[in-house]
Parts: structure tokens; C-alpha cells; sequence
């Protein structure tokens, strides 16, 4: 039987291969990690124990993929031109310390203009992630998130997405893809309230992104209304997204070998997992 994509973001402490206990409780077959600190921009290189640690964990158990998240300081398309120097060599890092970990993706919040505007954001991002890619070799690829229509954040509609996509280097596009996000698209007005509509919404993501570029989905309901423009996650069945429609994407993408990964609400970053994993299998 095949075994499905089913998982969440965990909990690191203790170390980096404690993730996969944490898996195993929550019967994770992916799951989404942190390699450092969100809240820094850089962290002690990783040395070779904790290399070897995480692989032999990993290797036994029954985790099929594994996802990291860029720290959410990153911002490639800042106008404060430090900020965007301390971007760029951040990311940098996230992927170096990635390919040491051979983790095949690296989901990244697209970044905000900060007033410079959409089409000058698109090509700093695109000029960034093209530099950052061609000087880390390795196989792994930055996932850029579908923004939830925030401020002046970028990507957060398909044709943006497209664009930043669009304008890198030929050279590193295969390291390039995206991470849908269901409470992101909802709050920027992407209707998942049906099944008809969210088969609508991903033939306009066929048509405009390309369903090959898409690699991770974060599976989550959305506290605010469709088109709020707030990021604000629920657990399923909890918000504005019906619990049926989010089953049916979780096992549509699953089915095509994208790992589906839950964000929601955790009291102890455990629990919640465990029950909304069991429903998603049910």
C-alpha cells in the first residue's frame, strides 16, 4: 500500500533528529523543521555529529519527506538595502545547512517590497534566489509560499508567483518551485469554499504557475474570511474552510506525491497533529 504524505511542522529541541520521535507520535510521514532559530538570521554551522544523527534518524523512521522553513526575517525584496545584504547571506546559510542535511526543500516566504513597489520586488527576489542558488550547489529547492496578501508582501497571487519564477536565471530554475498554502490563498481571495471551487482555483494555478512546480502544500483552515487578507490559522474543521475540502486536497496532493503539511493551532505542538493527521487518514 502506498503510504501517504500526511505530516506537520515539529518541534526541534533537543536536537535536530529528535523531529522524527516527534513524527512517530503523531504518525507523520512528512514532516516540516526548522534547522535553527526562525527568529535569527544565522546560527553555528552544523557539525558532523549532528549531520550523522539526523541521517541515521531519518534513515529509520518512517518519515518519507522532509521540509525546512527559511527564518521569516528573510526578506530578498527589502528596499533597506542592509536588510537585503543580511537576506541574502541568511539564505544563503538555510540552504547550505539543507544540502549538508540532504533535505530535498527549503520553503520561503517570497519576501515585501517595503514601498518599492510589486515589479521591483519581483526582480530583487528573482535576482536573489538566482544568486543565492548559483553559488550553493546541491539539489535543494527553494519553495516560494503563497502569500496571504499582507501589506506589501510579493506572491501573493499566482501571477506573481509566476513572474518572480519567470525572471531567474535559466540556470537555477529546476531549484525553484512553490509551496501552496491553503489559508494564504483563501485570505487573498482564492475560494476554497467547495469542491468546484477549489478545482477552479488550482486550473488557474495549472494555467498561470504550472502544477510541476508545486512541491509542498501547508494544509490549513483559515480563522478570517476568504479575501481578509489576514494570516490567520485555524485548525481544520474550525474556520471558514470547509473540513471536506480540505480532506480532499490533503489526499489529491498526496496522491500525486506532494507532502501535505499541517500549521494549525498546537497547544504542545503534538496533540492537534495527532487528531487532525488521524482525520485526514479517515
Amino acid at each position: 500500500m502506498k503510504k501517504d504524505l500526511f505530516g506537520a511542522h515539529l518541534s526541534i529541541a533537543g536536537g535536530l533528529e529528535t523531529v522524527f520521535k516527534r513524527a512517530a507520535v503523531v504518525g507523520a510521514h512528512a514532516v516540516q523543521i526548522f534547522t535553527k532559530s526562525n527568529k535569527s538570521y544565522f546560527a553555528k554551522p552544523l557539525v558532523a555529529g549532528e549531520i550523522t544523527a539526523f541521517t541515521e534518524a531519518w534513515n529509520q523512521s518512517g518519515v518519507a519527506v522532509v521540509v525546512t522553513h527559511a527564518a521569516y526575517l528573510i526578506n530578498l525584496a527589502a528596499s533597506d538595502a542592509a536588510v537585503e545584504k543580511k537576506s541574502i547571506a541568511s539564505l544563503r546559510a538555510e540552504v547550505e545547512r539543507c544540502v549538508q542535511l540532504c533535505i530535498p526543500y527549503l520553503v520561503l516566504h517570497p519576501g515585501a517590497h517595503t514601498g518599492g513597489g510589486i515589479e521591483v520586488g519581483v526582480e530583487k527576489i528573482a535576482q536573489n534566489l538566482s544568486a543565492v542558488l548559483s553559488e550553493v550547489p546541491g539539489d535543494t529547492m527553494i519553495l516560494l509560499e503563497t502569500a496571504a496578501g499582507q501589506g506589501t508582501a510579493v506572491g501573493s497571487t499566482f501571477e506573481e508567483l509566476r513572474a518572480i519564477y519567470d525572471a531567474c536565471d535559466t540556470e537555477i530554475k529546476h531549484r525553484v518551485g512553490i509551496c501552496f498554502d491553503t489559508c494564504h490563498v483563501f485570505a487573498v481571495g482564492y475560494d476554497l469554499s467547495s469542491i468546484e471551487a477549489y478545482r477552479s482555483v488550482m486550473e488557474k494555478f495549472d494555467a498561470i504557475v504550472g502544477r510541476k512546480l508545486l512541491k509542498v502544500v501547508h494544509l490549513n483552515d483559515s480563522q478570517t474570511v476568504c479575501g481578509s487578507r489576514k494570516d490567520r490559522h485555524a485548525n481544520l474543521g474550525k474556520g471558514h474552510i470547509p473540513q471536506s475540502v480540505l480532506h480532499a486536497i490533503a489526499h489529491e496532493m498526496s496522491e500525486r506525491g506532494i507532502a501535505v503539511v499541517l500549521e494549525t493551532p498546537s497547544v504542545d505542538g503534538i496533540s492537534e497533529y495527532a487528531e487532525e493527521i488521524t482525520f485526514l487518514r479517515s
